[in-house]
């Protein structure tokens, strides 16, 4: 077996934030981020014989087909096909060729709703049927975790499954229904701010509340996952702070430059109305975490936005 990491999703919001955190610690030689002409997890075949010549010895797997709530509402049947069949072809090679550790990037999403308490606590995870809203999205992240159980049991594989809240930072997507909620402010609100509006309609209403994480902090979380000698086989990647939507509203727009109104749409699809998650399990494995954290993660992610966005 080789030394090599292998980062699926490498190119995405959470994995090109894991590579430059690995990067920036000296870790970056032994990090593989194939792209997707190089290692297609829907082909599987191709994956089995990426693994064969590979042989990494430890795997963190960030790759999946994402959305927002609108995505996911409009695209079940991609968000459940197509994540997991990227999800049982990695699987089905780490059984193969089994790397020594493996972290899998699961989601809030795929918690029992309605939540049987607040905040979420993984033993909970699977304690009823998921939103209906993201029931495609989320009914593959619970197929990861039956797999990462039968790579434990069958194939001798430390697998974790780092259950993710929602994230935002750099080299996320701003525009279209793929955006998830922070990147989609921010873009709404900087162009209010360029174009001087006078008011930004919002979805749903200020009292909602989510988790939310900045992708840094993020990376090196389930780098501290994949570190740990010891770590539960479930545990949530998340700030642990609730956050309402009217913060997180008045925090973008304050970053964008933005000092008009904002005005809230609750006929727009809103989700689950509150999101707050619990984190001992995290807290056990990282005690005293240098964070960016949030006000910080929005400025640069903004000034990120406005530096990279599409020209007209």
């Amino acid at each position: 077996m080789s030394h090599a990491l292998l980062v699926t999703g490498g190119g995405g919001l959470l994995g090109s934030a894991v590579v430059d955190h690995l990067g920036a610690r000296g870790r970056g030689d032994a990090v593989l981020a194939p792209r997707r002409a190089d290692l297609d997890l829907l082909d599987g075949p191709a994956t089995l014989a990426w693994f064969r010549e590979h042989r990494p010895a430890r795997v963190i797997h960030l790759a999946g087909h994402v959305r927002g709530l609108a995505g996911n509402m409009g695209n079940q049947l991609d968000g459940l096909v197509l994540n997991s069949q990227m999800g049982l072809n990695l699987i089905t090679a780490c059984a193969a060729f089994p790397p020594e550790r493996l972290v899998i990037g699961g989601s809030t999403s795929a918690y029992a709703f309605p939540f049987p308490r607040l905040p979420l606590v993984e033993d909970d995870l699977l304690a009823g049927d998921v939103h209906p809203g993201e029931h495609g999205y989320a009914s593959a992240h619970r197929l990861l975790i039956a797999g990462a159980d039968a790579l434990r049991r069958d194939a001798g594989v430390d697998a974790r499954v780092a259950v993710l809240t929602n994230l935002f930072g750099p080299r996320d997507r701003f525009e279209g229904t793929a955006a998830h909620v922070v990147p989609a402010l921010i873009a709404r609100f900087t162009a209010a701010a360029d174009d001087g509006a006078d008011e930004v309609a919002v979805w749903g209403n200020p009292d909602t509340t989510r988790d939310l994480m900045y992708s840094e902090d993020a990376a090196a979380a389930v780098v501290a996952v994949l570190d740990a000698d010891e770590a539960p086989g479930l545990l949530n990647v998340a700030s642990g702070t609730e956050r309402t939507m009217g913060e997180i509203a008045a925090t973008i727009a304050a970053a964008t430059g933005y000092t008009g109104g904002i005005s809230w749409d609750d006929a727009m699809p809103v989700g689950v109305p509150r999101r707050a998650v619990d984190v001992s399990r995290l807290r056990a494995l990282m005690p005293a975490p240098e964070e960016i954290g949030f006000a910080e993660g929005i400025r640069r992610t903004a000034a990120w936005y406005r530096d990279n966005r599409r020209a007209g």
